[in-house]
């Protein structure tokens, strides 16, 4: 269970069982106590010198996009980067039987990496029937099932003339590893093998066919296949042999199942290892960061830094100025490479019906601005500097002029992904530097909750995920303390209504939060509601705003109690951003990465409204 869901059924709990004890201090990880945080009632509207009343602040909500932070990937942020996946079908150094077997060798770069060669079969062929079996030779070398999420399966695809199916035999695995079922796809666990053998994989297809699929089924591909969750840098290796799919009729169905011609009948989709990591080659401070790919075997390399949000937790830009993306970033290839390096930045806009990407070229091989015709769902489009190579440029764009020009304005921006290709040729490269990136924007968004273009089942909310509650207990108010809108949270008896926005922000010295909210009459007799500030990821600032709770710091939970009880009146909250979290957390990283709104009722429904969730400087 996450922790965010593991802790709303603790409220829950609480609102449910209220009870009067007296609060325990827990401990923060550097052992000092985490004392309740008692706040008298008036302190939180007590303007401090300079906050309450300007304008909310814009910045960038990614702070770690100068790198100079030292997390890799940012905060934030998600880095991809290809693994070297490569097989060899002459080897001939530790064989089962005859002179070859086929050798898959793994480079893994901290990201998914499935390793696995397959064989067609013309599947109309090879009926299941009554009886078939399958052997599968295989010989694991140099891979970690302790430390790192692991397995290694033989795979079945079987089919008929409507659906498709799969078994999986999964035959060796970590305790890290995660299987999950499907009506189409059915793992089954077939021992633990030891590493540094040959093990034999010998299963009763028909049987197993008939059990969990029925029907009429013909076989339409075997798969062999090591898979790994995230090492960075670990060689894995695996090596198969005598792979034999047979019957009382049929000799063996798999042609070349001992590899002793080579490739032939084999396929698989190799590639190089790339490269994203901080980087000495910058513009300001001591660090940037390096997408590189590269192709020494002929493959495909790729390497990506990705931002990535819900569509309800996404960016919009309906108004000029209210959102920009800045970045610095020089590019260089190899002349006369690959017909695949590139380097583009790519975003995602979703609103409740239709998806557009819009890419924006950095560079390409031979500076070709050919090929690419815009639809409905894909705009393309070159940065200035396009073309340019070992030169720093500045990519700084407002997205209301592109989202304006195609007709697109109602969208919820919910990925921006920087990314080198490299291929088609042993000496294909594609490098990119990146420096200082932003995106800048108001930290929650619509502050206001004024964007009212799109509702889900779970919210009327535009732009604030919804992760607790139904579009009944998170709805739009006309009682709002400005604009058209608030936010009304009124949760059903014993439920929670909660919602979410994501950020990564470090505030400056002299940071404020600048929220309203009101309580609507009448109160009940039990409720819980606050705004809470995560910190880093994993620690939680709780602002209760009102509650008939005991509560009880822990490790990861410091609660500053406000607790109001006057309803009808829009109360401001304003908090020294980065003194609370010194008090709270003084060894944890003050980088503030969610927000959110937090309403329990217990035994009678309970209404809270916000709006106006802004941040301001001093």
């Amino acid at each position: 269970m996450k922790r965010r869901e593991r802790d709303k059924y603790v409220i829950l709990l609480i609102c449910l069982f209220i009870f009067s004890v007296f609060a325990v201090p827990a401990h923060h990880r550097d052992g000092q106590p985490a004392a309740i945080q008692v706040v008298p009632e008036g302190h939180s509207h007590s303007t401090p010198s300079g906050a309450g009343g300007e304008p909310p602040m814009m910045t960038n909500i990614y702070s770690e996009g100068d790198f100079e932070a030292g997390d890799d990937p940012p905060a934030g942020s998600y880095s991809f980067m290809t693994s070297g996946l490569h097989f060899n079908y002459t080897y001939s150094e530790i064989v089962a039987e005859g002179s070859y077997a086929a050798q898959g060798v793994m480079d893994s770069r901290g990201s998914t990496s499935d390793l696995f060669t397959y064989h067609y079969l013309a599947w109309q062929d090879y009926p299941v029937g009554s009886e078939m079996f399958l052997n599968v030779s295989y010989y694991l070398k140099n891979v970690d099932f302790v430390n790192d999420s692991m397995w290694h399966e033989v795979r079945v695809s079987l089919r008929n003339s409507t659906n498709n199916y799969v078994l999986y035999y999964v035959t060796a695995y970590s305790s890290g590893a995660y299987f999950s079922n499907y009506s189409w796809g059915k793992r089954l666990i077939r021992g633990n093998a030891s590493v540094g053998v040959w093990n034999t994989l010998h299963v009763d297809l028909a049987s197993d066919v008939d059990e969990l699929f029925g029907g009429e089924l013909y076989v339409d591909e075997v798969v062999l296949a090591l898979h790994s969750r995230g090492q960075y840098g670990a060689r894995y290796e695996a090596i198969w042999d005598n792979v034999i799919l047979y019957n009382s009729t049929m000799a063996n169905g798999v042609s070349n199942g001992g590899f002793e011609s080579g490739s032939t009948d084999w396929s698989y989709s190799g590639s190089d290892p790339g490269y994203a990591g901080r980087t000495t080659t910058h513009v300001n401070g001591d660090y940037g960061y390096k997408l590189y790919a590269a192709t020494p075997s002929e493959s495909t390399s790729r390497a990506s830094l990705e931002v990535s949000r819900s569509t309800p937790d996404g960016f919009t830009a309906y108004q000029p100025g209210l959102m920009r993306l800045r970045f610095y970033w020089m590019y260089n290839d190899t002349s006369g490479g690959g017909s695949s390096q590139r380097a583009f930045l790519t975003t995602l806009w979703y609103n409740d019906s239709h998806y557009v990407y819009i890419y924006f070229y950095l560079g390409r091989l031979s500076n070709s601005t050919s090929g690419y015709s815009n639809s409905s769902s894909y705009v393309y489009l070159f940065a200035p500097g396009f073309g340019t190579r070992n030169q720093w440029n500045y990519f700084d764009y407002d997205f209301y002029d592109v989202l304006n020009e195609i007709g697109f304005r109602h969208s919820s921006l919910t990925m921006v992904q920087l990314r080198v290709d490299a291929g088609g040729a042993s000496n294909s490269t594609a490098t990119l530097f990146i420096d200082d990136f932003e995106l800048v924007t108001y930290p929650l968004m619509d502050y206001g909750f004024e964007v009212d273009w799109w509702s889900t089942s779970n919210s009327e909310v535009t732009l604030w995920d919804a992760w607790s509650g139904n579009a009944q207990e998170n709805r739009l108010s006309t009682v709002s303390h400005s604009g058209s809108y608030s936010y009304n949270a009124t949760p059903s008896p014993f439920e929670l209504a909660e919602l979410h926005r994501s950020m990564a922000i470090v505030f400056p010295a002299g940071s404020y939060t600048d929220f309203w909210f009101q309580l609507v009459d009448p109160l009940p007799a039990s409720y819980y509601a606050s705004i809470i500030l995560r910190i880093d990821r994993d620690w939680d600032i709780h602002y209760v705003l009102a509650t008939t709770n005991t509560l009880t710091n822990t490790t990861y939970d410091t609660y500053f109690v406000l607790n109001y009880t006057t309803t009808g009146q829009w109360i401001n909250l304003v908090r020294d951003i980065n003194k609370d979290i010194a008090e709270a957390y003084p060894s944890v990283k003050p980088i503030v990465t969610d927000v959110f709104t937090y309403v329990v009722a217990g035994s009678e429904s309970f209404s809270v409204l916000f709006d106006d969730m802004g941040f301001v400087r001093d």
